[in-house]
């Protein structure tokens, strides 16, 4: 059963690397996205739980912490003073210090990128728009929210110019368009 549950996730986590997802809806593939990372979490932090809860029970661990330096090297007379159990304290703390670190190289490059976005808005930037969003140019339709501290709506031209009222108003934060604004459809 085991097998089955690491296989389904291996399989989860690797099906948006397989998949051709350019051509799906964003939706669709931010899910797939989403639910693969989600089982990468879970699974690290299932791989952390186990060797710091279940490992130090089973007999691997103690083949590895419970040793003399006389049985693994009988025929070195030199005194060391290793304890097996500190080796294994150590080697248990492995996991929570990479998942310590794994979330300080997330949170660094999550912090990147959104400076990368607010520079990239500053940029294209047209002005700002209905409902305190920003509005940058591009034919495409688009309407986003931007930013970790500060969220912004960003709306393109091509949105404003093909989206009716009622559909600004759905988009995120609820972009309320200004007085007298109609699309022409």
């Amino acid at each position: 059963m085991t097998a089955v549950v690491a296989s389904l996730a291996v399989l989860g986590v690797a099906l948006p690397h397989v998949l051709r997802l350019d051509r799906a809806r964003p939706v669709t593939a931010a899910t797939l996205w989403m639910a693969a990372l989600t089982l990468r979490a879970l699974a690290a932090i299932s791989f952390a739980l186990y060797v710091v809860v279940v490992f130090p029970d089973t007999e691997a661990f103690k083949l590895l912490t419970h040793w003399c330096k006389h049985a693994v090297m009988p025929a070195v007379d030199i005194h060391f003073d290793v304890q097996g159990h500190a080796v294994g304290a150590a080697v248990a703390l492995v996991p929570i210090v990479a998942a310590g670190g794994a979330l300080l190289v997330a949170a660094g490059r999550t912090a990147r990128t959104a400076r990368a976005v607010d520079e990239m808005l500053r940029s294209r930037a047209l002005g700002a728009g209905p409902g305190d969003s920003v509005i940058v140019g591009g034919p495409e339709v688009v309407v986003a929210a931007s930013g970790l501290l500060h969220p912004k709506v960003v709306v393109t031209a091509g949105a404003l110019a093909m989206l009716e009222d009622d559909e600004l108003a759905r988009g995120p934060g609820q972009v309320a368009p200004h007085a007298g604004h109609h699309c022409a459809s």
